[in-house]
């Protein structure tokens, strides 16, 4: 078999060429250079098949939040019949909710119900006994069969493959759409199966020759699986989002100020408030006005949204749509009311704060007339939503109304697109401060820069700032996969020697899937306690800091202890030109990669932007500067690296020398009972909001 990156790319034909004109058309993907991207990472994935390679694999192609990933595998999936598979199936969810959404997508940018040249037979939910072959047999036909993520769903299509006489012999594209989720074995950590992991594997097996590709935007629990597991992914394909794509950076950092608005701690914290929260009335006065400025100038893409999410629980949403109900009637009665009405003009006076705010930070402005007349449209047309699965759940119909607010949890966590979304209201905490399951409460995000400047995210604190911190996550996964994989180097072993940086608060996904992973916390001190002995390798690293200019630090005495100071270096500098090119072989505790990596991500999120780098020594009554005698055991190296507080010379510590601040610490010591001199590192990451200081991987 050729290596990946001499296989031929699949050439497309017609049915990729009809659907780059329906994208065109139907989506506006109107740039030449986007519409090729996308069939080019089509290609890229479907070489990995074994209408290329000869051999099944298992691959995962990583987008953003709400970036278009069912553009993404439509082109896939058409891609697929052009070049000769035979049967494409697409796993798309686990709610009813979001498989309805996603498969009327699919089938209309196919047009499989419009057509009559019966190039596609779409088989949704097969029963056990589909005769599939009935299809096989037509020449060129493409079975396409959509399913819901679900044991009894699955095993019912590897039935049908198993029936068949045919299945075992053509190639098969398996889609599996938000892959890290409910796939994946969560009896992993037990060493059990689930049951849909092991019809996932049925279904996998009836199709010996097969590409099974998982789309997700939170991959962490994909990439930390043992290499071993069935559904590990073997490579990799980062997808690219479109121009007008609005992710985490572009609420939470480029456009925070205008977009986020924190709401109190008290308000977050209450778990069923006894009457309407004042912040959720704030949001919805800010939707509706925002949602009358986009009417006012003839601009609503179609529709517009917000959505409400405060708990996982039925209860508190039906709760929460009485208050809100009960807010939009007496709206209803102002607007219906006559123009001069004292109650209307009252009601209308009120809302120019919230239409200040949204003009103060960018949004365009109408006349008075046209802001009025606007309103009352919004709020006359507002429809509200329950979306949960109890029997008062709802599947919104975007073609009712224009102005939707959507009240709903679990349903909404992940996949769902909810459609001309410009302001959301969440207080619900992450469930047990998994990554992947913040990051998918983002349906915020989307194709919304045309009018980014009317979203809002009301938020309390450690929510945005789960979100915030995650933008950097993000960035630097997306990085460090990038030049792993650009160097050719095996997929299956980058988490055991990068690893996913995240917040100390966060744990990257559910334990249950993981095998036997690390977490190890850089906040904190991090100790070289076993240095290199070598005298070429310690007069290396003394040039490192003389290149630095540590020699002409402040200095501070107490007693005997001797502090060279150097206040405020470029953290990358520290990073880049004194911790990684350091000479050390090796040394338990010392995490050199993870520590520069973490540094250099804190820096370009503007974290923290400088740190202190001191020398201590010890100054004999001479006025000699000598190293610091300290305990060594072949076991442990210097194991009790600090001196402590002395109060007779008022010296805090090593450790609160500079309390509380980022730092390096060089030590200049020498084994007890003589022995050759050497310098030896000490950091310190200050643990701070929105900060990355936590490293986790596969061992």
């Amino acid at each position: 078999m050729k290596p990946q990156n001499e296989v031929e790319l699949p050439a497309p034909g017609p049915e990729v060429a009809r659907l780059m004109r329906i994208f065109e058309a139907d989506h506006g993907l109107i740039d030449a250079d986007a519409r090729a991207l996308k069939v080019l990472e089509a290609q890229r994935i479907l070489r990995h098949g074994p209408r290329s390679s000869g051999e099944s694999a298992v691959g995962l192609a990583l987008g953003y939040v709400q970036s278009g990933k069912t553009m993404s595998f439509t082109t896939l999936a058409a891609l697929a019949a052009d070049t000769g598979y035979r049967i494409v199936i697409v796993i798309l969810g686990n709610t009813h909710l979001l498989v309805g959404q996603n498969a009327d997508r699919l089938l209309d940018d196919l047009r499989i119900e419009e057509r009559d040249d019966f190039m596609w037979a779409h088989r949704s939910l097969p029963k056990p006994t589909e005769d599939l072959d009935l299809f096989l047999l037509q020449d060129e036909r493409v079975v396409l069969v959509t399913v819901l993520k679900s044991a009894k769903r699955i095993n019912d299509v590897a039935s049908m493959l198993e029936a068949s006489a045919m299945a075992a012999d053509v190639d098969a594209l398996i889609v599996d759409d938000e892959a890290d989720q409910a796939s994946l074995n969560a009896g992993a950590s037990k060493g059990k199966v689930t049951p849909t992991y092991k019809a996932i594997g049925r279904m996998r097996a009836a199709l010996p020759r097969h590409l099974y590709v998982q789309y997700t935007a939170t991959p962490f629990a994909p990439l930390l699986l043992d290499p071993h597991d069935d559904l590990s992914p073997q490579f990799l394909e980062l997808l690219t989002p479109g121009d007008a794509y609005t992710g985490g950076a572009a609420f939470f950092i480029e456009n925070r100020n205008a977009i986020v608005r924190t709401l109190t701690d008290s308000e977050a914290d209450e778990k069923a408030p006894g009457s309407m929260p004042s912040g959720l009335a704030t949001a919805i006065n800010t939707f509706l006005a925002s949602a009358a400025l986009l009417k006012a100038r003839g601009e609503l893409p179609g529709s517009v949204s917000m959505l409400v999410h405060t708990s996982g629980m039925k209860a508190d949403h039906r709760t929460c749509a009485g208050y809100v109900r009960a807010f939009l009637q007496p709206l209803r009665t102002k607007v219906a009311a006559p123009e001069a009405d004292v109650g209307r003009r009252a009601w209308i006076a009120s809302m120019q704060a919230y239409r200040r705010d949204l003009v103060e930070h960018g949004c365009a402005d109408a006349t008075d007339e046209e802001f009025e007349a606007a309103l009352a449209y919004c709020v006359k047309l507002t429809r509200v939503w329950v979306v949960n699965s109890g029997e008062d759940g709802e599947d919104p119909d975007w073609k009712l109304s224009p102005i939707n607010l959507l009240i709903g949890g679990n349903k909404l966590d992940r996949g769902f697109t909810v459609k001309g979304l410009t302001t959301t209201y969440m207080t619900r905490k992450a469930t047990k401060g998994q990554a992947d399951t913040v990051e998918q409460r983002a349906r915020c995000y989307g194709y919304k820069r045309p009018y980014i400047r009317h979203c809002r995210v009301f938020a309390p604190k450690n929510v945005i700032d789960a979100f915030t911190a995650l933008v950097h996550t993000e960035a630097d996964l997306r990085s460090s996969l990038r030049a792993w994989v650009g160097a050719g180097r095996p997929l299956r072993q980058w988490s055991a020697d990068n690893g996913i940086l995240l917040p100390d608060d966060l744990k990257p996904t559910r334990p249950s899937v993981l095998k036997d992973p690390y977490s190890r916390s850089l906040t904190g001190w991090s100790f070289l306690y076993r240095p290199n002995f070598d005298r070429a390798d310690t007069e290396f690293n003394r040039r490192l800091l003389d290149d630095l200019g540590l020699a002409h630090g402040e200095v501070e005495r107490f007693g005997e202890v001797h502090a060279t100071i150097l206040e405020a270096v470029d953290v990358e500098v520290v990073a880049s030109e004194v911790i990684a090119p350091w000479r050390v072989t090796a040394s338990p505790g010392w995490d050199r990669d993870g520590l520069v990596r973490t540094l250099i991500l804190n820096r370009s999120a503007g974290i923290f932007e400088h740190m202190d780098v001191l020398l201590l020594e010890r100054a004999a009554e001479t006025g000699e500067l000598r190293p610091r005698s300290r305990a060594w055991t072949d076991s442990d190296g210097f194991g009790n690296l600090m001196q402590g507080k002395n109060a007779g010379t008022g010296y805090p510590g090593d450790r609160r020398l500079r309390d509380g601040r980022l730092q390096l610490q060089v030590h200049r010591v020498v084994p007890d009972g003589g022995g050759a001199e050497e310098l030896v590192l000490a950091a310190f990451l200050p643990s701070s909001v929105g900060g990355i200081g936590k490293i986790v991987g596969r061992r």
